[in-house]
């Protein structure tokens, strides 16, 4: 169970510092906003409209992804998660429904941290994808089965759920399911 959850841990612990950074920038961006807006009333002017630095920086963006993926032969997808990610958050901001809502930034920071979750749960099941079809899958744990299932070789440790073991086989290209009962032990392989 504490391999699971450590597991776990690690997948929550990389979305979480990813939120905590989107949302102290998130917060950064809803001060300057706010001291705009109190400004624009205080001295009763129009607020300034947005410069055109969030679309030369997008134009930017796009153009270097496509020079990346010129010169590497292929589009790594890593690169197009910034782009996505800032291109939802942006369509977020600008749907209708904000007028109705009084108190918008703690409903902001949740869609932004959902968002994010979710592009980097799609990252990382594609990075398995890719390495399952690369055949170039190596685990990072050795697992020692249970006494019925010593005699069978049944691959490298892929999953777990509360139920079950997922061991991939490369050499067959086919995932095994064992019960969580037919591995006695988890320890992390030591590089050298």
């Amino acid at each position: 169970m504490s391999d699971y959850l450590a597991s776990s841990v690690d997948v929550i612990v990389a979305t979480s510092i990813g939120s905590a950074v989107g949302i102290v920038f998130f917060f950064w961006g809803v001060t300057d906003a706010v001291s705009e807006d109190v400004r624009a009333e205080l001295f009763q002017e129009d607020r300034k409209a947005q410069s055109n630095v969030v679309l030369a920086f997008m134009i930017f963006y796009c153009m270097s992804i496509v020079l990346i993926a010129y010169h590497a032969g292929r589009l790594d997808y890593y690169l197009l998660f910034p782009l996505i990610f800032f291109v939802l958050l942006y369509a977020v901001d600008r749907m209708s429904i904000w007028k109705y809502v009084e108190n918008r930034t703690p409903i902001r920071a949740a869609l932004m941290s959902l968002v994010y979750f979710s592009l980097h749960l799609v990252l990382v099941a594609g990075d398995k994808v890719r390495e399952l079809s690369d055949g170039k899958y190596e685990s990072s744990y050795e697992i020692e089965f249970a006494e019925k299932y010593k005699d069978t070789e049944r691959g490298e440790f892929f999953a777990a759920n509360s139920n079950y073991v997922f061991l991939w086989d490369n050499n067959k290209r086919r995932m095994h399911i064992i019960p969580r009962s037919g591995v006695s032990s988890y320890q992390i392989k030591v590089v050298h």
